[in-house]
């Protein structure tokens, strides 16, 4: 069995499981930015069914891989969230649409989220890469 260290215990753990001090990070990281969130429209969309639905079809469909860092920096890593491309408050048609579903890591998340916020430029240049990652991922390793 192959292990990794923990990036924020150090503990030695199985390379396919998430220690529990990640988890437990990420918990308190969403009730945060939950509790900073004014949009209670999108909040009610993510505790829906159907969204949690779709989300693990779309995570088991790309293999828990964040294709967006594969395609630019050739590494294989687990991602963490699924990120839509076509923004919700933007797109409310493509809520569902897995086509506009890319699962990310936390990093790269607030990456192409800051690239969003530069201007519409940086905006439309980084979705055009995030639904070319898609396409490649599909060609190449029928995933997605």
């Amino acid at each position: 069995m192959l292990y990794k260290r923990c990036s924020g215990c150090w503990k030695r753990i199985p390379s396919n499981v998430i220690c529990k001090c990640q988890m437990y990070n990420a918990r308190e990281r969403y009730k945060e930015y939950n509790a900073k969130r004014n949009d209670k429209e999108e909040q009610k969309f993510y505790r829906s069914k159907e969204w949690v639905k779709c989300k693990e079809l779309r995570q088991i469909e790309l293999l828990y891989i964040d294709w967006y860092e594969y395609y630019t920096k050739g590494n294989i890593v687990q991602a963490y969230t699924l990120h839509h491309i076509d923004e919700l408050k933007e797109y409310k048609e493509r809520a569902l649409d897995r086509s506009n579903l890319i699962y990310l890591t936390q990093a790269n998340h607030i990456r192409v989220h800051k690239e969003y916020l530069k201007s519409n430029k940086d905006k439309n240049n980084t979705k055009q890469i995030l639904f070319e990652c898609l396409k490649k991922a599909k060609e190449e390793f029928g995933v997605g």
